[in-house]
């Protein structure tokens, strides 16, 4: 469709030159160079394809056909992450029926709009392959000599067609999912990766201690070596006149008098005012104002650089899961409320010497200096466009600041919108620290990169979207106590008078227990999410 689209092969090196950055361990792995030419592809290499094409095909074709190609690529991405759920419920098959009924929609509109628009045929390479096997049967049979010349071959015309099995079997999929469970349990592709398993496992038993703890708490984890010191003074020397480096000792001990009243307050018994900036010792009816920054230390000015930080989560189908925070490669995206880009892993020692303070000691404090996004647009679940991310004007005094590492959800796959290009043309950026001279314009956030991912983005059914069902658990709970309370009532009306009534106090007694049986199975049904 490309080459028909415009003489020559132009969209197609356009195409191929549009590079996506990685994501994951092996979650989306680097492209070749020729990815159009779709050579020695795994099945793997084809999902990572589907997941990362919207940004790759925007604005390749012309209108209306270019939003027709781009919302059939998120309807096929939206089918395939609910059709490849590793756990699935009522809600999400309910959801993958819908998908399926859009799905089929979409493809048809594809072939009666956007495919009769193009007169598309056959690649070059097809037509010598297919020359070349009519040439090895005249040969095979005796009825002719084996031509050697491919330049007289013609290519043949070639449609989309939608009489095949693998779209005829799109619509068995939920009922599959019913009748014999998640696609996972009955693909070859676990097996195929399990060699991985040992591999990595090697080093981590190798060095591993007999007793392992149990770490279901720590949500994030930064290195403890403290050998890479940054003097801080000499840092911002260094960095004299960067737009990221602008109010960067304000805003950084700002940050740290935060992170260690909280500390404080954990520790020592130290409780906040209303103020922001306020300590008030207990026992003391007057809070003492702390607005000035001198009342944090930082410890020898210094702070101390990690290469890499690694963040825990838990994922949709209660599984543990791990990302690495790279801030030198393109792992360096990742998302709170808002999407934001570190340019560094750091740590400092911290003594607090403001009013109220029960003893000089230091505290470590870990934080990521970062570089936020602003939202351009957000897309919905249908909509053809995903969310759209650019970097504010450095000139902003909230473009850069700094951010607890136990407050990063996840890491995000960030994609560069290519049909924008980049920010500075002549490859120069404004700031070293920020290394923007490869910014573009605006960027996507793929929602599609994986399944734990997709489902952040589902209203209801991605970890800690605890808010959505409030509601709904408290009214159930008032309808259970209700119901509970008119059932005693009930066998307390009728009771045979012969039998008795009974005490307030045995009444009492029963209800304590039906009400502690309730708890306890509760307590067994609780599941601790985090992130």
């Amino acid at each position: 469709m490309l080459l028909s689209a415009r003489p020559g092969d132009v969209l197609v090196h356009e195409l191929d030159r549009r590079h996506t950055p990685t994501f994951g361990r092996d979650t989306i792995r680097k492209f070749a160079s020729d990815a159009s030419e779709m050579k020695k592809m795994a099945s793997r290499d084809f999902e990572d394809l589907l997941q990362c094409a919207i940004p790759v095909f925007d604005a390749l074709l012309p209108e209306p056909h270019n939003t027709n190609v781009l919302t059939l690529l998120c309807t096929c991405a939206r089918w395939h992450a609910l059709a490849k759920l590793r756990m699935h419920t009522d809600e999400t098959l309910n959801l993958l029926d819908t998908a399926t009924v859009t799905l089929g929609k979409q493809l048809r509109h594809f072939q009666r709009h956007t495919c009769v628009a193009f007169n598309t045929k056959e690649l070059k390479r097809e037509a010598e392959r297919r020359q070349r096997q009519q040439s090895r049967n005249l040969v095979q049979h005796g009825t002719g000599e084996a031509s050697t010349s491919t330049s007289q071959t013609t290519r043949r015309p070639k449609t989309f067609n939608l009489q095949t099995y693998k779209l005829h079997a799109l619509g068995d999929y939920s009922t599959s999912i019913r009748n014999f469970g998640t696609t996972d349990s009955y693909s070859t592709e676990p097996g195929e990766l399990e060699h991985r398993t040992s591999k990595a496992s090697h080093h981590t038993v190798r060095s591993s201690t007999k007793k392992l703890p149990r770490r279901l708490k720590l949500v994030s984890t930064v290195g403890k070596s403290q050998n890479n010191p940054v003097n801080i003074p000499l840092f911002l020397q260094m960095h004299l006149g960067d737009p990221a480096t602008k109010d960067f000792l304000p805003k950084l001990k700002r940050f740290l008098l935060a992170k260690i009243k909280d500390i404080l307050t954990t520790e020592d018994g130290l409780s906040h005012t209303n103020s922001s900036t306020a300590v008030t010792v207990p026992g003391s009816t007057t809070p003492t104002n702390a607005n000035s920054e001198g009342q944090i230390l930082i410890k020898a000015d210094r702070m101390y650089r990690h290469n890499l930080m690694r963040l825990n989560y838990t994922t949709y189908d209660v599984r543990r899961a791990q990302d690495i925070i790279n801030p030198s490669t393109s792992h360096l995206n990742n998302t709170l409320i808002s999407t934001l880009a570190v340019l560094g892993v750091y740590h400092v020692n911290v003594t607090y010497i403001g009013p109220g303070i029960i003893r000089y000691h230091s505290h470590r404090i870990d934080f990521l200096w970062v570089r936020w996004y602003q939202y351009v647009d957000e897309g919905s679940s249908w909509c053809p466009s995903l969310d759209r991310v650019c970097f504010p004007p450095m000139a902003e005094p909230d473009a850069f600041g700094f951010v607890d590492p136990n407050d990063v959800l996840r890491c995000c796959h960030v994609i560069p919108q290519f049909s924008q290009h980049l920010r500075h043309l002549d490859g120069k950026g404004v700031s070293r620290c920020a290394q923007d001279q490869l910014d573009w314009k605006f960027y996507y956030i793929n929602r599609f990169v994986d399944r734990d991912m997709f489902m952040r983005y589902q209203w209801g059914l991605g970890v800690g979207h605890t808010y959505t069902h409030t509601s709904t658990n408290r009214d159930s709970d008032a309808d259970t106590t209700s119901a509970i309370f008119e059932d005693l009532e009930e066998e307390e009306v009728n009771l045979d008078p012969d039998q008795g009534l009974l005490s307030d106090s045995a009444l009492e007694s029963d209800l304590d227990e039906d009400c502690n049986e309730d708890y306890d199975s509760d307590d067994d049904a609780i599941l601790d999410y985090e992130n």
